[in-house]
Formats: structure tokens, C-alpha cells, sequence
């Protein structure tokens, strides 16, 4: 099964490789062609498995956060896509499936696996793939935004390659992309709508790109050219816990805001940004 997934990835890079051409030439081609196809990934298993959140399993982290089936099972597909092609990369990445064994959540895992399409004993060793002596790492947060995700709202899966550049003695982010399966096809985001969702790239040198979910239609994207402060939108996390929602609103009325903060969850609110969809 896993030698036929892997054929499909292929094929899938191979179709998506075409369509990327609308990025100027850059170093990191082949890269961001698999980290957007691994997103893609990632997100036709996440979008199912939030339409069926009354039997989605979660459990509790340490921390007090989530984390469910959908983190678990995306993270398993993303490494193991981008582990197949770069076997010398490292990976840091938000879980843990010894850490869900060890705490007793054997059904989680074995839910992850089953949406994974791999055995649980594939699924641990891909999750926890790290390779700490790696020169490069892709750092990878499955479902940014889990609480957002349980609600039926707002996630995205966050991925980005961190090398040397060109000679640098430190690291940087070379290669982004968040895959916002909720966000209307423009890359807005409409009250009431659960969107058909976009994928954002980036690539250092070479721009930022957005195209819906579902198609290979990648237009550039600018920030906002407002003119004025006032027609400024402030985009801001849902739970107090992670925005300043007092010192935002003090922010919006010293610049005399005329639109009401948008709060979502997640690094959503970045791809927004990027888009011009801010102040």
C-alpha cells in the first residue's frame, strides 16, 4: 500500500510541477513542489475528517492543548512524502506518537493510521522521524489551530524548509506554504461559508502565490496599498490566550479603524495578510 501511495504522490508532483512554472525561477523548485503537494495532501484527509467531528478521537498534550486524529494522521503524510524525497532532511514537527502511547491514547493513533491508510506501526515511525544531525529541516505544524478545527472553523497546515543560504552561517526559512482548506477560493474569508480553501507558497527569491484548493490556477500575491490607516482591516487570534484583544482594540480606535476586528484561528490570519486582505 505504501509503494502505491507513493507512486500517486509522484504522479501528483509530476502534475503540480507544471503548474508551478508560474513562480520565477529559484533554487527550491523541487522542494516547494512537494511541500505543496504534500499540504494538498494532507488537507484531503483533515477536510473529511472535520466533516465528521462527532467521531473524530482527540486527546490532551501535556500543555493542555489538543490534538486529534486529523493532527496526527497529516503529519504522517506530510513526512512521509517529503522523507521519500529527501531522506537527508530532518524534521521538527508538532507530534508525538510515543508521547500519545505512552499517555494511554492507543485509539488515537490507531484512528490516525486508519485515515492515513498505513499500519500503526508505520504510522509511529513516520510521525516521529526527526534525523537530528540534518544540515536542513522542514518544520511542520499538521493543524495550526486544532481549537479552530474542533469548532468547525478556521485551520491551516503549516510547513516551511529551513537551510543555510547561499554561504550564510545561519538558518532561514527558505520554502512556506500554508494550506487554508476554509478560506473562501480568493483567499477572503466570508462569515458563514466554510470556503473552498486555498494553498499559499512562498519561496525565497521567487515570491508569494495563492491558488484554490482544488485547482492550479497560482496568481501572485501583494499586501494591502490603503491608502489611509482608517481603512485598515485588524485580523486577530480567536482566544484571548493567544491575541491582546484589549490592546487591539485600543490600537483600532487610535487609528480610528472603521471596520470591526476579524478574529480566526490559526496562521490563516497570515495568508489573509499576504493577500492584502489587512491593514
Amino acid at each position: 500500500m505504501r509503494r502505491y501511495q507513493r507512486v500517486l504522490m509522484l504522479l501528483e508532483l509530476v502534475r503540480h510541477a507544471r503548474s508551478l512554472t508560474t513562480f520565477p525561477a529559484h533554487a527550491y523548485s523541487k522542494e516547494l513542489t512537494a511541500a505543496v503537494a504534500a499540504v494538498r495532501r494532507a488537507a484531503q484527509i483533515t477536510t473529511k475528517l472535520q466533516r465528521d467531528l462527532a467521531n473524530v478521537e482527540s486527546a490532551t498534550k501535556d500543555d493542555a492543548s489538543p490534538v486529534t486524529v486529523a493532527d496526527v494522521a497529516a503529519q504522517c503524510v506530510v513526512i512521509d512524502a517529503l522523507s521519500s524525497l529527501f531522506p537527508d532532511d530532518g524534521f521538527v514537527a508538532e507530534e508525538s506518537a510515543a508521547d500519545l502511547l505512552e499517555r494511554g491514547e492507543r485509539r488515537c493513533i490507531e484512528a490516525a493510521a486508519a485515515a492515513a491508510d498505513v499500519s500503526v506501526e508505520e504510522l509511529c515511525n513516520i510521525v516521529d522521524t526527526r534525523r537530528p544531525n540534518s544540515k536542513r529541516w522542514w518544520v511542520l505544524d499538521p493543524i495550526d489551530g486544532t481549537k479552530g478545527f474542533l469548532r468547525g472553523a478556521q485551520y491551516c497546515t503549516a510547513l516551511s524548509l529551513i537551510d543555510v543560504y547561499e554561504g550564510d552561517y545561519e538558518r532561514e526559512a527558505v520554502v512556506g506554504v500554508l494550506g487554508c482548506p476554509n478560506l473562501e477560493r480568493d483567499g477572503s474569508l466570508r462569515e458563514g461559508s466554510d470556503g473552498d480553501g486555498v494553498v499559499v507558497a512562498a519561496a525565497r527569491g521567487a515570491g508569494c502565490f495563492m491558488t484554490p484548493y482544488a485547482e492550479d490556477d497560482w496568481t501572485p500575491l501583494t499586501t494591502t496599498q490603503r491608502a489611509s490607516w482608517t481603512d485598515g482591516l485588524l485580523i486577530e487570534g480567536v482566544a484571548a490566550s493567544h491575541s491582546d484583544h484589549g490592546a487591539s482594540e485600543r490600537a483600532a480606535r487610535t487609528l480610528k479603524l472603521k471596520s470591526e476586528p476579524v478574529r480566526l484561528d490559526s496562521q490563516a490570519k497570515h495568508a489573509l495578510l499576504a493577500g492584502g486582505r489587512g491593514g
